[in-house]
């Protein structure tokens, strides 16, 4: 897959980390949903990574 690919995922969350994705993406001001989450998944990813030792890509 190239880095210009885009793909959808849809997923179930509860309504309290609902809550607090709406909460961080107001206070980063990011202007949609879908561009806080990425940035939480990223994030976590880059996390997990260094703690398993591994450089991320």
């Amino acid at each position: 897959m190239t880095q210009d690919a885009t793909v959808r995922k849809a997923l179930l969350i509860p309504a309290e980390l609902a809550q607090r994705v709406d909460d961080y993406r107001f206070e980063k001001r990011f202007r949609t949903d879908a561009e806080a989450l990425r940035k939480l998944i990223e994030a976590g990813l880059k996390m997990e990574a260094a703690k398993a030792g591994h450089v991320p890509a």
